[in-house]
Formats: structure tokens, sequence, C-alpha cells
């Protein structure tokens, strides 16, 4: 991964990150509101949505850690791989750097399931409040 390469990369997973942290919170509110309107005796669908609150969470953080889990073999694959080939007089990237380029990749496949979970909820919940 070249330096523009990962310069993508970074502004990709701030621009994920930052969309995370807008929406989550306006999803939480419309379902805590919707809870809170049911009060003690919520309807079925409200029943529908707490199922799936849980149910999207538990699924999107198992699709999360397996995202990163094979992101990190691909790397560790790649290092593997980079010890068989003939050794080049100059290299672009020291180990280190190398080493960030992987971890900024992990990452960004972790927010990958996370991002799409959430986008997909706040305009699912913001359509109906309309």
């Amino acid at each position: 991964m070249g330096k523009r390469s990962a310069m993508r990369t970074s502004n990709r997973l701030a621009a994920r990150a930052a969309q995370v942290a807008w929406q989550a919170p306006q999803v939480a509110t419309a379902r805590l509101g919707r809870m809170a309107a049911a009060g003690a005796s919520p309807s079925a669908a409200d029943w529908r949505e707490a199922h799936r609150m849980v149910a999207e969470k538990a699924a999107a953080f198992a699709e999360s850690w397996q995202a990163m889990a094979w992101q990190g073999v691909r790397w560790q694959q790649q290092a593997w791989a980079s010890w068989w080939r003939p050794f080049s007089p100059v290299t672009p990237m020291t180990a280190a750097t190398q080493g960030w380029h992987a971890a900024l990749r992990v990452v960004e496949q972790g927010l990958v399931p996370v991002h799409r979970r959430v986008g997909a909820n706040a305009r699912r919940l913001s359509a109906k409040r309309r």
C-alpha cells in the first residue's frame, strides 16, 4: 500500500467513523422514543423492533470481527509471501509503516458492517417518523 492508498484508506475510515458517530445517537433516540411511547404495553411491532435491535447488534459484532480476522489473515499471508520474494535494495516502506497500513485496513474492515447497519437503521427509522 502506497502513501496515497494509505491516505485514501485513512480518509475513508475517518468518514465512516464520523457517519457512525452521527447516526448511532439518532437511531438510539428513535428506538428509545418508540420504547417510551409504548410504555408498559408494547405492541407486536415494538417487540419486533426490540428483537431486531438485539439481533442486529450481535450480527454486526460477529461480522465485524470476522472481517477484521480475514483482513489480518490476508496481511499475514502477504507478510509471509514477502519473505520469499527476492530482496530489493530499496524498500518503499519500512516494516513499521507496513504494519500501520495493515492495521488501518483491519480497522476499516471491522467498521464496514457497523457502518452499513447503522446507516440502514437511520434511514429506516427516520422514514417512519416522517
